[in-house]
């Protein structure tokens, strides 16, 4: 789904998703374009939870901050702060990891947390390093790596309860040293 109150970006939008043909009986394609109609089904599903948007950010950054206070008592662990200067829609909750101060890596800490019945996983892996954009050319990446290294996604579904929060907290307090 696409949402913009830009003409030119809905116009291009369009043009990109019916498969930017520029000449519809000849299919002559000036750009790559793709095939990402939506039926009326899954329009009506992709309404139906936009409707829910503002109380599923509500409900996220209430978790987040919960993480946020109950972490940041946790030598060697920190969740990533929001930028001044924008509005997070609280989709992930990225916590750093100080394995020199924590005791545990990112990799050992995933570890000993699935252990206690807990999913979290790493961020993405680099994108200039995925095998289709290698030959690309890549911006101001110097902390990087170390962010990759350092970085693990803790539980953050919209249905998550706050008795679940309480026992990652728990697992992440007792993996420390």
């Amino acid at each position: 789904m696409i949402v913009t109150d830009n003409s030119d970006y809905a116009r291009k939008a369009k043009y990109l998703t019916t498969q930017a043909k520029d000449d519809p009986v000849y299919y002559i394609h000036n750009e790559i374009g793709y095939n990402f109609r939506l039926t009326n089904i899954q329009a009506a599903l992709g309404v139906a939870q936009l409707e829910k948007l503002q109380s599923y950010i509500k409900i996220k950054r209430k978790n987040y901050r919960t993480y946020k206070t109950e972490i940041c008592k946790i030598p060697g662990l920190k969740i990533a702060d929001v930028p001044d200067y924008a509005k997070s829609n609280y989709w992930f909750y990225c916590m750093q990891i100080d394995e020199c101060i924590y005791g545990k890596d990112r990799d050992e800490l995933m570890k000993y947390i699935s252990a206690n019945g807990i999913q979290t996983r790493p961020i993405w892996y680099l994108n200039h390093l995925q095998q289709p954009f290698k030959n690309f050319q890549n911006y101001k990446i110097e902390k990087a790596f170390d962010l990759v290294r350092k970085t693990l996604n803790i539980p953050c579904s919209v249905n998550i309860k706050k008795s679940e929060i309480e026992q990652v907290i728990e697992a992440l307090k007792s993996g420390t040293k």
